[in-house]
């Protein structure tokens, strides 16, 4: 388990559960096969990042460069360091309307295009990582975003049957909807490792994920404009392939925290919830609040 005082710049705001060795999580050495299965299933039309390399030219290269791509995989595990070159960002501001001011940043959407090699190597962390998750239950059942056989019908699903079951025990349903700004901007790097090693992944693992989290960069481009590159110091890397994930993982224990009513998320959408008697009415919103 990795000591705490590695953790850097903050303090725990949770207990940690002690995993055994056997049980925690280690990434594996990679095959050329499975490397070239992961690269061939990648959809083409994404947009290649700073280097501009594209997936259409990584599979057309991929014979050629299978075998040190896999070997730079591997070595990336064994040294628990993320290649700092697929560490840039190139940000691209899209207009999220035709009537408004384009130059105030706020009514644009930034899309970040990262390289497409390094969303190769996430991908192969991911297939090995996510059956971890599930197979050793790691991950909260009241989490429907990022997940297998999940979607928002099956969230919606859940919280229709919520409310129909207490129509029927004559109680009524106090639903708070609840979002989280620049959710997967505002992570906590040492928050993050904290709850990487809640869920088991092991010391080595550890030092691989803040590797890919950290000493990264970003730079804005505008029509054939760049603008200089800034470090980032917090959030996962926005379109990534594991980003998704780590955001799952952070917040993996925010809907064991009510201690009255229910919670539910989806991605960084959650819903708290309780049903009640109308006679209990006051009481019902003062838990509620209580929760908040």
């Amino acid at each position: 388990m990795i000591n705490n005082s590695n953790c850097d710049k903050f303090l725990i705001p949770f207990v940690l559960r002690t995993i055994p060795l056997s049980d925690q999580f280690s990434s594996s050495k990679v095959t050329q096969e499975e490397v070239e299965q992961v690269t061939t299933k990648m959809p083409l039309g994404k947009a290649p990042g700073p280097d501009k390399i594209s997936l259409k030219v990584i599979k057309d290269c991929l014979p050629v460069i299978l075998k040190p791509l896999t070997s730079i995989i591997n070595a990336s595990f064994t040294s628990q360091v993320y290649p700092s070159l697929r560490r840039k960002a190139e940000i691209v501001p899209i207009p999220k309307a035709s009537n408004i001011d384009h130059r105030q940043a706020e009514n644009s959407r930034p899309i970040s295009l990262l390289p497409m090699l390094s969303k190769v190597c996430e991908k192969v962390v991911a297939n090995q990582f996510i059956p971890y998750l599930l197979s050793h239950n790691r991950l909260t059942a009241n989490q429907s975003g990022n997940k297998q056989w999940h979607s928002t019908e099956t969230a919606l699903l859940k919280i229709t049957d919520v409310i129909l079951k207490a129509m029927n025990n004559q109680q009524l349903t106090a639903v708070v909807l609840l979002d989280m700004s620049k959710a997967f901007d505002s992570l906590d790097h040492g928050i993050l490792i904290s709850e990487l090693e809640d869920v088991g992944v092991s010391n080595t693992a550890l030092k691989w994920f803040k590797s890919y989290l950290t000493n990264r960069c970003q730079l804005v481009r505008i029509n054939s404009t760049l603008s200089d590159t800034r470090e980032v110091t917090n959030g996962v890397p926005q379109g990534s392939i594991l980003g998704p994930l780590l955001f799952s993982i952070y917040i993996n224990d925010l809907t064991s925290e009510p201690q009255h009513c229910s919670a539910d998320c989806y991605v960084d959408d959650t819903k708290l919830y309780t049903g009640f008697s109308v006679r209990d009415y006051d009481l019902a919103i003062d838990l509620m609040n209580d929760d908040l």
